[in-house]
């Protein structure tokens, strides 16, 4: 189990990231799906996974992801959205 999830690695994930560090959080995962990230240089403790699209969350902290290596499975004890804002949201029948 990793400490905390953050989806999404623009600027709002980098900066949580990085809050949550300096409050003692050890194992945090980065989770971006396209290339654009806004992590100028690796953060000790933080993993940043690329491609990798979070595609359900449960309650007890479970994520289930597709990676460019096939579907995975993990649990974190805190989970952030980190997904930036969007003008119109990417479903149809707004």
């Amino acid at each position: 189990m990793i400490d905390a999830a953050i989806i999404g690695a623009g600027e709002a994930g980098v900066a949580a990231a990085q809050r949550l560090q300096a409050r003692g959080v050890r194992r945090i995962l980065l989770l971006e799906r396209r290339g654009a990230v806004a992590l100028p240089r690796p953060l000790p403790g933080v993993e940043l996974r690329l491609g990798h699209e979070v595609r359900a969350l449960d309650p007890n902290g479970g994520l289930e992801i597709a990676a460019p290596d096939g579907p995975t499975r993990l649990r974190a004890r805190r989970v952030l959205l980190a997904m930036g804002a969007r003008q119109e949201p990417p479903w149809p029948g707004r």
